[in-house]
């Protein structure tokens, strides 16, 4: 039977004790040991932010002509961040609930731009992007009918390389695609080349900086070697970037900048053919909250140039103790971090043993398994944030303790080990894994301390496309309604 609407509403006082208790595995996002997900400044006095979010949460974007604030807002949002990407008068942009619906945006303008300019195309547009680009290009990809095309990165610098880029272009890509920095790695790919190859070929180049947007022009402006990758590049078209990342803002927060507002024009969706009022949609929804804008809003405000120099020192201070300490305790790094993000690995020790180690004391890493059949390096990766510079020495005395202790065991688990890729899985393993990982995720599991340790092994070892099919079905299982008790 389904859980029912409450005859009778519970009090406030129950309602806290519920979520608190429904929260209660939930990762402490202000303890400072939480190295994914959320970017924390340190700063408690931003909590106040939410109550101007919470004044105005109510309040509907989808209309400016009743809520004019969220049009004033929205082009202030623009203006500011336009304003650290070398924007100038010509530039636009578009307030979004987060990178991934800023990136959807992108794929889905740069393709039908790329049908404006070529009234007797057929067939698919192609979308050029790095293996280690986020995965919302592929979902852009799938919603809007565009052909991959995976441009493999250097081994050594994990960048992708201009000829390898330059080489998969035809007569059918629409966009190319460039990070600053990637999120797996934390390295930049060299945009200013991508930028020559889009103006030689005109094809539209889009820049995900959704990670690094609203912290290399901080950590420019403190004297960093940081690589052109904005609007001072002539061939970019369109960039990402993420307010709630390094801008501190409160969740979710996103602008997509276009160069000019002709090419923004293939982005906005207008309808007068039925019997209502004409619509207009800016981005992909439609009714939405001037909640985050005004979070957004305030705390770029509040905080400022000079705040957002000393948070990124902090960024700064903190990843150079990291690096320096990696590099003593015999870890490597996946290239050589541009921005905010370390990946790091070990040539001897189990890295899935290690991070379950680490829990111990606290810390989350995310791990990312890679793929044996891709040849993807395994490896745990850190994002960076303000909160951390006073927390990575201790971090380093867990990781020391912990990379200890491997070294010790007597059994052979802590040793680095790859599974041969399984090409035929029986339908019972196919039973046994999605039953596994089902109870692994929603924490039903026994599976090595978290039941995280063996999924990693698996998502390593066996095919992607087996990985997503199995994930499509576990998802689908584990979103179901809620039984009454």
């Amino acid at each position: 039977m389904l859980k029912p609407v409450p005859e009778k509403g519970l009090s406030l006082d129950e309602l806290s004790a519920q979520l608190d208790k429904i929260s209660s595995r939930d990762m402490q996002d202000d303890s400072g040991k939480l190295f994914s997900y959320v970017y924390m400044s340190g700063r408690k006095d931003l909590r106040k932010i939410m109550e101007f979010y919470n004044a105005f949460v109510n309040k509907n974007a989808l209309d400016f002509t009743v809520f004019p604030s969220s049009l004033t807002l929205e082009n202030d949002l623009v203006a500011m961040t336009a304003s650290l990407l070398n924007g100038d008068s010509s530039t636009v942009g578009t307030f979004t609930s987060g990178g991934a619906e800023s990136i959807l945006l992108s794929v889905k303008t740069g393709r039908d731009y790329f049908l404006s300019q070529r009234p007797d195309f057929t067939g698919k547009p192609e979308m050029i992007i790095p293996r280690t680009a986020h995965p919302a290009f592929v979902k852009g990809a799938q919603y809007f009918g565009l052909d991959l095309r995976i441009a493999e990165v250097n081994s050594e610098t994990f960048k992708v390389e201009p000829d390898t880029v330059q080489d998969l272009i035809t007569d059918k890509t629409a966009i190319i695609v460039g990070s600053a920095p990637s999120y797996p790695i934390g390295v930049m790919d060299p945009i200013e080349a991508l930028g020559k190859i889009a103006e030689e070929n005109n094809i539209w180049l889009h820049v995900d900086a959704c990670l690094g947007g609203f912290i290399l022009p901080f950590f420019k402006r403190l004297g960093m070697d940081v690589p052109n990758y904005d609007f001072s590049v002539p061939g970019v078209k369109s960039i990402s970037i993420d307010l709630h990342k390094y801008g501190y803002t409160p969740k979710g927060a996103s602008v997509l900048l276009y160069r000019n507002k002709e090419l923004r024009k293939h982005q906005l969706f207008t309808n007068a053919s039925w019997p209502g009022y004409p619509l207009v949609n800016t981005t992909m929804q439609s009714t939405k909250s001037i909640g985050p804008v005004v979070g957004a809003w305030a705390t770029i405000n509040y905080l400022g140039m000079a705040s957002y120099l000393d948070l990124a020192k902090k960024v700064i201070s903190a990843k150079e103790k990291l690096m320096a300490g990696l590099k003593r305790l015999g870890f490597k790094t996946l290239g050589n971090p541009d921005s905010s993000i370390v990946a790091f690995r070990h040539d001897e020790l189990d890295i899935f043993t290690l991070a379950e180690m680490l829990k111990k004391d606290g810390w989350f890493l995310q791990v990312q398994p890679g793929s044996v059949e891709l040849g993807l390096i395994a490896s745990l990766h850190m994002t960076i944030t303000a909160t951390h510079d006073d927390k990575i020495p201790s971090f380093l005395e867990s990781l020391e303790k912990y990379t200890g202790e491997l070294r010790g065991r007597s059994d052979t688990q802590h040793l680095r080990s790859d599974i041969s890729p399984k090409e035929d899985i029986s339908e019972e393993e196919w039973k046994n894994y999605v039953e596994l990982i089902s109870k692994a995720l929603t924490g039903q599991g026994e599976l090595h301390e978290s039941g995280t340790y063996t999924i990693n092994k698996l998502v390593r070892s066996l095919p992607h496309k087996v990985i997503e099919q199995l994930y499509l079905e576990i998802v689908n299982e584990i979103f179901k309604p809620s039984e009454s008790d």
